[in-house]
């Protein structure tokens, strides 16, 4: 791979896995498809610079959406992601862990990407990126992709508690301590008892 390629791959966060590639969204995060995460047996990613990391568990899978978010052991830093759709006819680059092949947006709306990635071998988690190594989705395939904007989305919402679990959790904690001093307060009362007699 050329050294400009290096440095791209290494800025966008591309990491190599068995079946595939995936991006580092956050510290420790991998972002993927679902057909890659699962394809990956080996518990083991390489990096472009030669080095490897841990991968720990798959904290995130949707079938439906064809993404899987898996837990790393790395100090990867995230790279950028735009904030904004890509417009039509915008030239990017896919990059898996070991190639990059040439793609065209023909349409974005919403979470999806249609792109025209002529000659491309298996891109299922590569990174979609411009010039600059900024990240503006994620290849499902040579012809579909989910848009950066659609990530970074999922991303905000996997890291809020949902509405109404933060009380609920609580709720569950006081009753665990009241059980465990109900326990505590009969045993202690039980073995004075025993005491006595």
């Amino acid at each position: 791979m050329s050294p400009a390629l290096t440095a791209l791959v290494l800025a966008a966060g591309v990491v190599k896995l068995e079946s595939g590639s995936a991006v580092v969204v956050r510290d420790g995060v991998l972002v993927t498809t679902h057909a890659v995460a699962f394809g990956s047996a080996r518990p083991e990613a390489k990096l472009e610079d030669g080095g490897t990391v841990r991968l720990l568990r798959t904290v995130f899978d949707d079938p439906k959406l064809d993404l899987a978010l898996v837990v790393f052991d790395s100090d990867e830093p995230p790279p950028r992601f735009s904030a904004r759709l890509p417009d039509a006819g915008m030239q990017l680059t896919a990059l898996t862990g070991d190639a990059a092949w040439p793609a065209r947006v023909l349409s974005a709306s919403g979470t999806t990407l249609t792109l025209d990635l002529a000659d491309a071998g298996p891109v299922g988690g590569a990174a979609l990126v411009d010039a600059d190594g900024t990240v503006w989705g994620l290849a499902r395939d040579a012809r579909t992709g989910i848009s950066s904007t659609a990530l970074t989305s999922l991303l905000e919402a996997l890291s809020q508690p949902p509405k109404g679990q933060l009380g609920a959790t609580r709720l569950r904690n006081l009753g665990i301590s009241a059980a465990f001093f109900l326990g505590l307060s009969v045993w202690w009362v039980y073995r004075s008892r025993a005491r006595r007699y």
